[in-house]
């Protein structure tokens, strides 16, 4: 925490939380790949009817469908100005999405050592 001169306090990310957030996040999008790699490996075993070792583990491929509305279907069936009438009358959607980078032309700190130029 760092205090001003009222006395008032202000939380501080540290440089080291900024850290072990962006290498958990680069961890888990390796992880990711590696599933999704593992994952397409088992499906394509399982469809070309490999056995499965005995033990407490099963597999099965469950397939499901989906219909996803595009714009380009919406379009089509309602024309242009029908589109955009409708994506007009839609409620806003807002997502928040946290990026850590790091700093353009590196970062050095100021004379004195404070920390707040972040």
């Amino acid at each position: 925490m760092i205090g001003d001169s009222s006395g008032a306090t202000n939380t501080v990310i540290t440089q080291g939380e900024l850290e072990m957030y962006s290498l958990l996040r680069e961890q888990m999008e390796a992880i990711k790949q590696v599933v999704e790699e593992q994952r397409l490996r088992l499906i394509q075993l399982v469809q070309g009817n490999a056995q499965v070792e005995p033990g407490r583990l099963v597999i099965e491929v469950r397939e499901s469908v989906q219909r996803r509305v595009t714009k380009d279907f919406l379009v089509a069936e309602m024309g242009l100005d029908g589109y955009e009438d409708m994506r007009n009358e839609a409620p806003a959607v807002v997502s928040r999405r946290l990026h850590v980078r790091e700093r353009a032309g590196g970062w050095h700190r100021p004379a004195g050592g404070s920390t707040q130029a972040w």
